[in-house]
């Protein structure tokens, strides 16, 4: 017997948990070809398969040019939070989407600053993105102390622990 290929799950409400900015930001995919989130945020295909564990709801939102796939998904769990998913998991949405802004700043900016803080000022203005002066920072401290700065594994670190200072900065806020 061949084993049944999984049904993707509905997206049912979950898009009622995007803020206004990134829900139409998700609505304006795909980008132009000049804007820094053109090859980050392609129009999601819905992936081949659904993640695996026992998932409720998923929307997806948008992949990357290598096909990584970011989505919003809700486990079939009582009392399950809604979580985003892409280059980590987060259960908040400015977390999630500083990992964007982070990668629109890596870009650029050894070659070109000015365009990478552009280019990042605009990403951050189209996801609605609050913490951009944090980001600028962030990447201020990263660089001079870290010595592997295009190795894309210690990147993605830098990435996780500035999305888990957002989600600090968040809990702070309510």
């Amino acid at each position: 017997f061949w084993p049944r290929k999984k049904k993707m799950p509905p997206a049912g409400n979950l898009a009622e948990h995007l803020s206004p900015q990134l829900r139409s930001f998700v609505a304006s995919l795909p980008r132009s070809a000049g804007d820094a989130l053109a090859e980050l945020c392609q129009p999601s295909d819905g992936g081949t398969e659904p993640p695996s564990g026992y998932t409720k709801f998923l929307l997806p939102l948008w992949q990357t040019s290598s096909g990584e796939q970011w989505y919003l998904r809700q486990r079939d769990k009582l009392g399950a939070q809604i979580v985003f998913h892409g280059e980590g998991e987060t259960a908040n949405e400015q977390a999630f989407i500083s990992r964007l802004v982070l990668r629109v700043l890596q870009q650029h900016s050894t070659s070109d600053r000015p365009r990478a803080l552009a280019q990042a000022q605009h990403a951050a203005t189209d996801l609605g993105f609050r913490y951009l002066n944090e980001a600028l920072n962030f990447m201020t401290v990263l660089r001079p102390r870290d010595d592997d700065y295009d190795d894309e594994e210690q990147l993605e670190l830098a990435r996780d622990d500035f999305a888990k200072q957002i989600e600090q900065l968040e809990k702070k806020r309510r």
